[in-house]
């Protein structure tokens, strides 16, 4: 197994990084910080840059991850009597 631990890979430019919403990304830059780098990261879903810490990025703690992520939960997870009240709520009356 050649798999690269997240506490031990480097952090660099064109690092491979994935976003909750905006999927595939990558490090555009790294700010060396004494404690804690701040890293910068382009998704090209969305257009856009996002900021993270290092010490975020490896904890998968922020929206950010070095490791693609299991989607999001779904409406399949919900309780019945939850869907049906969220349904109610929002449904228009008759």
């Amino acid at each position: 197994m050649n798999q690269l631990n997240d506490n031990t890979q480097k952090i660099q430019q064109y690092t491979t990084v994935y976003h909750v919403e905006l999927g595939k990304g990558q490090v555009v830059s790294v700010t060396y910080r004494r404690n804690n780098n701040l890293v910068m990261c382009y998704f090209p879903v969305g257009k856009c840059h996002e900021w993270i810490t290092e010490n975020e990025l490896r904890g998968g703690v922020g929206d950010i991850t070095l490791t693609k992520s299991a989607p999001q939960a779904s409406n399949e997870n919900i309780p019945d009597s939850l869907q049906s009240a969220l349904e109610s709520l929002f449904s228009p009356t008759k």
